[in-house]
Order: structure tokens, then C-alpha cells, then sequence
């Protein structure tokens, strides 16, 4: 284990003195796998011991992520060179196509409100976050089109708004109540709806990296510092009160410590999945991408089933939600971190390609905030950081509703503005 953490700190050590600052890909990352690998190595809650096999996948992601990163940055800067300056075009910037927003808003806004009254109506009851979670999701969405709706529209639009608004807050000098209500009204009814925690989260994810690159970069007054910084202090509090009413706040050192490092034990616990199941070859890694679109052929009667690697992809999953016991006295289910679902195409091979190749892609994301200060890059940005910070629970591209938040970036940002470019580093 402590050769893991040697990793890590070399890496952070290393992506320190390169890029000193707290938003670039490699800080984020190591600085919170040297946290779950530190807390790890001093087993504060009696966790099981862990293979050999186990640490070695570890350290081969930990290692080819920063291969991938460290190796990303000349490469993509040459590209985006030879695009924007080498042809003589005339340069543009994509930006945000106010009226597709605009639609987009009204209907999101406008499902995830039918759908919160629905959730608020059992609290109401006497019931509570737990139970909407784990017992009563299919009653507030009680037509398989509320589901699809919900799950392929609302949820990865809840994302990209939360991004876009989040920037706002930061960026904007009057009426920061415009882009803070949209954002708690969000928050507030996915939980109603889900009975989950991690929207705070990724809004917290936001609001951190944001307040530093914002600070540094652009610059921010005390004002916006203080509304940061109470951002922050708030989530937390929403996080914690949201806690309390699914009843886990009696353990919660606990359950935060499994949060932050119970991956680890539970990758190990669940390699005995594959006596069962082959590799995916990268049905997993994509199976945001992938199955949406073969869930459209099944709808329109062009496929019957979905493709047999979609469907061992989700056998996995499905054992993957299964409750294990990580400790004498804690169960765990549902994360395995991304080097499991790595594992899971085609074992130490794809755990050493797809660390490698999504290091690059973390960096290429960086390189362009780091040359042009525009909105977009920033919020693409901001999808790139919320999946580094939640790589102790998945590779966040498994989910369709992070994977199409992508897309509906690229349809908001679809508009050429042949104006001037904020900033450019010319490197």
C-alpha cells in the first residue's frame, strides 16, 4: 500500500511544480488519492486486509494516469495551434446559443418540479429521504416516459446547469440571485426526487474549483470571495442535514471514511464477479455513450435486445449494487472506484490503457483553460474536475446521465462568435 502512495505523492509533487495552482488535473487527482490511500494505510475502522492483485491494479492506474497527463500537454497544445493559427482562418469562439438554453431550461426546470412536488408529497407524509431512495423512486416516476425523460433529459441537463450557473456566480458583478436560485432549486429537487447526496457534492466539486481558478486567474472581490467560501459552508451543511434525515449520521465518521476509501476493499471484494462474467471491451468504460443509442434501435423495433457486451455490462453493475461487507461491522455496495470499471474491459491491460488515454483527456480539457479564458472551456472544464473528484466511486462515463451531459454541451455551445478572444497564452 505505501508504494501506492509513493505514486501519488510523487505525481502531486510533480504536477505542483509544474503548473502551481489547485485547479489542474494532476493536483485534483493525486491530492485526493494521496488522502484515500493515506486514511486507507492507517485502517481507522478495522477494514479487511486487501490482495496483492488488488494494490498492483492500483498502482498500474495511478501510475498511466499520470503518464497519460504528464504527456498530454505539449500534444495538445500543437494541436490546437495548427487548428486555430496555422491555417491563417479567421479565428471564433463557440458560445452559448441563448434560445437552445432557453428551451432547455424551461423544460428541465419544468420536469424536475412536477417531479419534486411528487417526492415532497411523501415527506410530507412522514417519510424520508431513505425511503425515497431505496423504495419509492418508481412511484414518483410512474410512467416508463417520466423515467426515460428524467433519466436521459433532466438528469444530465441538472449538470450542465449547475456548471453554467456555478460559473455565473463567480464570474458575474450584479444579481448573483439569478444564477444562485437555479442552482438551489436543482439541488433541491433531485434530492426530493432521488433521496441522494451527490448533486451537493458535484455543486460543492464546482464551487471549489471555481472559487480557486476564479481567485487566481481573474481575479475576485471580497464579496464574491465571502459568497464563494458560504457556498461551500452551506453545501456542507445541506450535505450533512440530508444525511441526518436518511438516518446515517450516528456512524457518519464512518460512512465518510468508506466513502473517501472503502473502494478499495470493495474492487477487491468484487473481483470474483469476473469467475462469472467476461471483460466488456469497453462497454463498460462507454456505457454511457453506448446504451442510449441501443436503447433508441429497441425502441424504434430495429434490435430486439441490447448488444450481449452491453448486457454483461450490466450483470456487472448489478453485482456491483450488492451489499459486501468491507469491515467485521460495515456493509458497502456500489463503488469500486474507476479502476474497476477499467478492470472490467479487459483487465490489467484496459486499466493501463484507459488510465493512460483518460490522463490525456483530463489534460487536454486543463490546456484549454489554461490558454483561453472562455465560459466554455471552463464549464467542459468543470465536468472534467467532477469526474476526477468521484473516481473513488466509478468512472463517471458508465452513467448515461453524466455521458450526455456532454452532448447537451455541445448543442448549448454551438454558436459561433467571431469576437475578440478573453485571454490567450501564446506558449
Amino acid at each position: 500500500m505505501f508504494i501506492l502512495f509513493l505514486i501519488c505523492l510523487v505525481f502531486l509533487f510533480l504536477s505542483c511544480l509544474q503548473h502551481r495552482n489547485l485547479w489542474n488535473p494532476g493536483t485534483l487527482f493525486y491530492g485526493l488519492w494521496v488522502l484515500i490511500i493515506g486514511f486507507r494505510m492507517l485502517n481507522l475502522y478495522s477494514l479487511y486486509e486487501i490482495s496483492t492483485y488488488t494494490i498492483e491494479m492500483f498502482g498500474l492506474g495511478l501510475l498511466f494516469w499520470g503518464i497519460g497527463c504528464f504527456g498530454a500537454g505539449s500534444v495538445s497544445l500543437k494541436i490546437e495551434n495548427r487548428i486555430i493559427n496555422g491555417r491563417g482562418e479567421e479565428k471564433y469562439n463557440r458560445t452559448a446559443n441563448k434560445k437552445v438554453l432557453l428551451i432547455l431550461c424551461v423544460i428541465t426546470y419544468a420536469l424536475l418540479g412536477i417531479l419534486a412536488i411528487r417526492g415532497f408529497s411523501q415527506i410530507r407524509i412522514g417519510l424520508n429521504l431513505a425511503n425515497i431512495r431505496y423504495e419509492l423512486r418508481n412511484e414518483i416516476m410512474d410512467t416508463d416516459l417520466l423515467s426515460i425523460l428524467y433519466g436521459y433529459f433532466c438528469v444530465p441537463m441538472s449538470y450542465v446547469l449547475i456548471h453554467i450557473n456555478m460559473y455565473s456566480v463567480f464570474r458575474e458583478k450584479n444579481s448573483r440571485w439569478r444564477y444562485i436560485v437555479p442552482i438551489v432549486f436543482i439541488i433541491l429537487s433531485r434530492t426530493l426526487i432521488e433521496g441522494g447526496r451527490f448533486i451537493v457534492y458535484y455543486a460543492a466539486v464546482d464551487a471549489i474549483v471555481l472559487y480557486f481558478y476564479s481567485k487566481n486567474d481573474v481575479g475576485l472581490s471580497k464579496r464574491a470571495r465571502r459568497i464563494g467560501l458560504g457556498a461551500v459552508v452551506a453545501l456542507i451543511i445541506v450535505f450533512t442535514v440530508i444525511s441526518k434525515n436518511r438516518g446515517i449520521l450516528g456512524n457518519f465518521g464512518e460512512h465518510v471514511y468508506a466513502y473517501l476509501c472503502g473502494c478499495i476493499n470493495f474492487f477487491d471484494a468484487k473481483l470474483s464477479v469476473f469467475n462469472n462474467y467476461g471483460f466488456t471491451y469497453g462497454a463498460t468504460s462507454l456505457h454511457g455513450f453506448v446504451r442510449p443509442i441501443f436503447v433508441v434501435f429497441r425502441k424504434l423495433g430495429l434490435i430486439n435486445n441490447l448488444p450481449e457486451l452491453l448486457q454483461v455490462s450490466e450483470h456487472i453493475q448489478y453485482e456491483i449494487d450488492l451489499w459486501t461487507y468491507i469491515s467485521p461491522t460495515y456493509k458497502y455496495n456500489g463503488f469500486t472506484s474507476l479502476f474497476y470499471d477499467f478492470y472490467a474491459d479487459g483487465g490489467s491491460f484496459c486499466v493501463c490503457l484507459f488510465s493512460f488515454v483518460w490522463g490525456i483527456i483530463c489534460k487536454t480539457f486543463y490546456k484549454k483553460i489554461d490558454r483561453i479564458d472562455l465560459e466554455r472551456n471552463v464549464v467542459f472544464y468543470l465536468m472534467i474536475t467532477q469526474a476526477i473528484f468521484s473516481s473513488m466511486l466509478k468512472f463517471q462515463f458508465i452513467g448515461y446521465g453524466y455521458a450526455l451531459a456532454y452532448f447537451y454541451l455541445l448543442l448549448i455551445y454551438s454558436k459561433r462568435d467571431y469576437g475578440v478572444i478573453e485571454k490567450e497564452i501564446v506558449e
